[in-house]
């Protein structure tokens, strides 16, 4: 199976060479080398060859990425068969039937050529841009995971220890969790420093449960308040947070 995807490959990779070649040369025999309109059509078939033969070999090589689904490909496809589709009817429509003047021929041909061009440059950013999104997405949710997983992992060394003073130190980092959890996981550059503070905190809340464990029960009551005064500030950059994000979002300043 490898070595038959591997000669497909070998095959365009030769077909997009040697085809389009192929087509203009025979398209210039058929005018008997002198006249120009079928020179012209040569080279727009021989083009939209080139188009098609390379649409095939990018679907060969492609990768998933996130952005770069079957959407792209769909309308990347659309393009390249519009655009053929509009060259072949051209040619035969325009170049034989009719037999339209050589210049005006010429620039129709051109200007078919130039807006295949941009569709396909706007199609390419559209993709780039939503991979980008997606990706920039992807990353949010996987940090946002992560220190949900460590709230989590801090919860549980919190309910190992015995003492009454647990409960509402629990209680509050559940409601953190809660507020984390159902936060916009998407990130900006304008909340990079909103959020630094919040991993401080969580490092900084992660250390006092340590000391919580390790302390002596006398202790706990003051270091239960201490947590709950961390708690309520993490809680208060993570809607800080939030709101710095609503409004880069909205545009607002």
């Amino acid at each position: 199976m490898l070595n038959t995807r591997f000669n497909t490959r070998g095959v365009l990779w030769i077909g997009i060479f040697v085809l389009p070649v192929a087509t203009i040369f025979l398209f210039g025999l058929i005018g008997g080398f002198t006249r120009l309109d079928t020179w012209i059509s040569g080279i727009a078939v021989g083009l939209a060859e080139l188009a098609i033969l390379s649409f095939v070999l990018f679907l060969l090589h492609r990768r998933r990425t996130p952005g770069a689904g079957a959407p792209f490909y769909i309308a990347l496809g659309a393009v390249i068969g519009i655009y053929s589709l509009f060259v072949l009817l051209e040619v035969i429509l325009l170049g034989y039937l009719y037999r339209l003047e050589e210049g005006a021929y010429f620039l129709i041909q051109l200007m078919t050529l130039i807006g295949f061009v941009v569709v396909m440059g706007l199609v390419m950013l559209a993709a780039n841009y939503a991979g980008h999104q997606s990706r920039k997405e992807s990353k949010g949710i996987a940090n946002q995971q992560e220190m949900l997983q460590r709230i989590i992992s801090t919860r549980r060394q919190l309910n190992l220890i015995s003492s009454e003073a647990v409960p509402p130190v629990d209680q509050r980092m559940a409601e953190l969790e809660d507020v984390i959890r159902y936060s916009d996981p998407i990130s900006h550059g304008f909340i990079y420093e909103a959020e630094h503070v919040i991993q401080q905190h969580l490092s900084l809340l992660e250390d006092q449960i340590t000391l919580f464990k390790q302390s002596k029960p006398d202790l706990h009551t003051a270091l239960a308040e201490q947590s709950l005064s961390i708690i309520d500030h993490m809680i208060g950059a993570v809607q800080d947070r939030n709101s710095q994000l609503l409004k880069a979002k909205t545009g607002c300043s």
